[in-house]
């Protein structure tokens, strides 16, 4: 129809063909709809719509049915708006649903991450580094591994820091500006800081550097060090606390800290160290002066004796009221101070040992000092502890040592002053005294109210030669560390300028004294009678390699009422007592020198001997001896020991003592 006609188009014959068409085969009763078009502009309405046509069932009626797009719009937008409301409030709770699951299941397990996680960056020592999260999601094994791998850093983070609080050296962390960073535990000990809070407030060059310091090296050893050239020097340190001075040796290296260039300094108290190099240093200096000394002592000694003993026989010649007597006993008296220099000697000698006996040390020390002071405008002062513990020393050479010290405090004082002496016992069976070992000492504390001495040269004051005195040698404190040194004791200085100064002496005590090993300490009588008096008169053999000492030792002998005959060395000597041992004429007495240059010496003598008589009772005597026989002399068997030189009265009251054995 369209095809056909000019005048009706597709859609016009279509709604043509609607009404005419015939009604629809098989109808059901129902309303059928033939077609829908859309018109652009309807001439009844004006305006766009849509007409649907519609068959009437069981009828030829066509239905057509316009409606406005414009209403189909309005209804079609309430059914939208409806919808879209709808959506929304299904899309609003959905949301909301998914907010509140969210906030559950991760917002509020994040928050509590991140709190933990602030709290242990603020405070890590303020409970355990772990996050309490205990759900099975990804969050729980989140935390799972979190607290796995802190547990691990607080392991290796306390491994670190026992390591570093251990160590035995003191180590600081600084920046390159000197700031320190940390510091372990035995830098906050050595150097008295109460925590790291404090040290980390502190200037290594300010506070913590004694003042006798080159500090203009420091900026060179820390860019040495920082350029990767380890540094490592001797420094004066500071302690916090007090403001004490100590040697410390200090090693620079460069290192990283924090993902930051740091200084690591770690410095090794070493003042214990340079103080026994100094001791050792003075030992062996000592020593070199023992090799001459001795040689010298002994050879003098041997001159001594013989014009000491010549002597002493003379006055046995003379009347006791004579001039000659009276000369011959100040020749006496000046050859007695003449041997007390040579005993001097003999301190520094090796093997010069002293011959210690059982002293009452308070008397002792109070007569040394007494009689050194005697005169002088300074004031004693002396104080004991009432038990004192018993001590064995070489009377002569304690003397010496008091004297000397009491000497220097004296001529520290021209002004006048107190000299104070103190002697107490001293239990060192906890250790705490530094030097000492764990058994018990008598100390004795000299202090002088005098100028005192500098601690430049407080360091130097054992050495021997070294004197700060015009009119000095330099031996006296030599001399007396020596002595110190040889009973087994200590000694050291302290002092302050303008303080004064302090000796402190520690000698060991025999708490339980076995006084039977030891020689008298009664001394040899003062004077012997002009004609013999010995309790019994016995045979004497000696050995000595000087004439001159065996000429006046037979003469002296015989003046005493004994027997006596003389050898020259231990071969002879050997020969002489067995022949007469082998007759029943044994001798009742020996006396041996104990150094014979070359040649059988007293005490291979003695050994010999004993094989064949092991009664046999012998004196030991020498002039210097390299062994500590002399000293210990009953160790070896002796039943005495005689020193050169000697007068009449000690060989006497030696030989008695003997004697009264033997008769008994």
């Amino acid at each position: 129809m369209a095809r056909e006609s000019y005048q009706i188009d597709h859609r016009q014959a279509q709604f043509i063909t609607a009404l005419f068409c015939d009604p629809l085969k098989k109808e059901t009763g129902l309303s059928k709809k033939l077609i829908s078009f859309r018109m652009a502009d309807d001439i009844v309405l004006h305006e766009p719509v849509t007409v649907t046509f519609f068959h009437m069932p069981a009828t030829y009626w066509k239905i057509a049915v316009v409606v406005p797009e414009s209403r189909i719009n309005a209804v079609v937008g309430q059914i939208v708006g409806k919808m879209i409301f709808c959506l929304a409030f299904v899309l609003l709770l959905i949301l909301f649903i998914a907010f509140f699951l969210l906030r559950l299941k991760l917002l509020q397990p994040l928050k509590d991450i991140t709190a933990q996680l602030i709290r242990i960056e603020d405070d890590p020592q303020s409970g355990p580094l772990e996050l309490n999260i205990s759900s099975n999601n990804e969050l729980g094994r989140l935390a799972y591994h979190f607290n796995q791998r802190t547990k691990d850093l607080v392991r290796s983070r306390k491994r670190y820091h026992d390591l570093f609080d251990s160590a035995k050296v003191a180590i600081f962390v600084h920046d390159i500006d000197g700031v320190i960073i940390d510091v372990n535990q035995t830098m906050l000990n050595i150097y008295q800081i109460p925590d790291r809070e404090t040290a980390c407030q502190l200037s290594v060059s300010e506070d913590l550097s004694a003042s006798d310091n080159d500090l203009t090296r420091v900026p060179e050893l820390l860019q040495q060090a920082l350029e990767g050239m380890p540094q490592e020097f001797q420094w004066r340190a500071k302690r916090y606390r007090d403001g004490s001075s100590f040697d410390v040796l200090v090693n620079l290296s460069r290192n990283f800290y924090d993902e930051k260039g740091v200084i690591i300094a770690t410095v090794t108290d070493i003042t214990e160290k340079l103080k026994n190099e100094r001791e050792l240093q003075k030992v062996s200096r000592l020593e070199s002066l023992g090799l001459l000394a001795g040689g010298i002592a002994h050879d003098f000694n041997n001159l001594l004796s013989g014009i000491f003993g010549y002597i002493s026989l003379a006055r046995l010649q003379v009347p006791k009221a004579s001039k000659v007597d009276g000369y011959l006993e100040r020749a006496e008296k000046a050859m007695q101070r003449t041997t007390a220099l040579t005993h001097q000697l003999l301190t520094f000698a090796k093997g010069g040992e002293p011959l210690k006996n059982a002293v009452d040390l308070a008397q002792l020390v109070k007569e040394s000092a007494g009689f050194v002071v005697h005169g002088s405008n300074v004031k004693l002062e002396f104080n004991r502890d009432p038990d004192l513990w018993q001590v064995f020393v070489d009377k002569g050479q304690m003397d010496q040592v008091i004297s000397n010290l009491v000497i220097n405090a004296d001529q520290a004082m021209p002004e006048g002053g107190t000299i104070s002496i103190t002697i107490k016992n001293l239990d060192n069976g906890s250790g705490l005294e530094p030097g000492l070992d764990r058994r018990k000492y008598v100390r004795i504390i000299i202090s002088d109210q005098g100028s005192g001495i500098s601690a430049e040269h407080l360091e130097k004051v054992f050495d021997p030669y070294f004197t700060t005195k015009p009119t000095g040698c330099g031996l006296g404190l030599a001399l007396c560390f020596s002595i110190i040194s040889k009973h087994q004791g200590f000694i050291r200085a302290e002092s302050e300028i303008d303080l004064g100064t302090t000796f402190t002496i520690d000698l060991p005590a025999v708490v339980e004294i076995e006084t039977e090993n030891w020689a008298s300490e009664d001394g040899p009588v003062a004077e012997v009678e002009k004609e013999g008096d010995c309790t019994v008169s016995l045979k004497i053999l000696v050995m000595d390699d000087e004439p001159v000492l065996q000429e006046i030792a037979v003469e002296m002998l015989s003046l005493l009422g004994h027997s006596a005959v003389s050898v020259s060395d231990g071969r002879e000597a050997v020969r002489i007592y067995t022949e007469a041992f082998k007759i029943d004429q044994a001798f009742d007495l020996i006396i041996v020198d104990l150094t014979i240059p070359g040649g059988m010496g007293g005490l291979e003598t003695f050994e010999t001997l004993r094989e064949l008589n092991p009664a046999i009772k012998a004196i030991v005597s020498s002039g210097y001896s390299t062994d500590p026989v002399m000293a210990n002399y009953s160790d070896y068997g002796f039943a005495g020991v005689i020193a050169k030189p000697y007068l009449v009265s000690e060989v006497k009251e030696t030989i008695d003592r003997i004697a009264r054995g033997i008769t008994n």
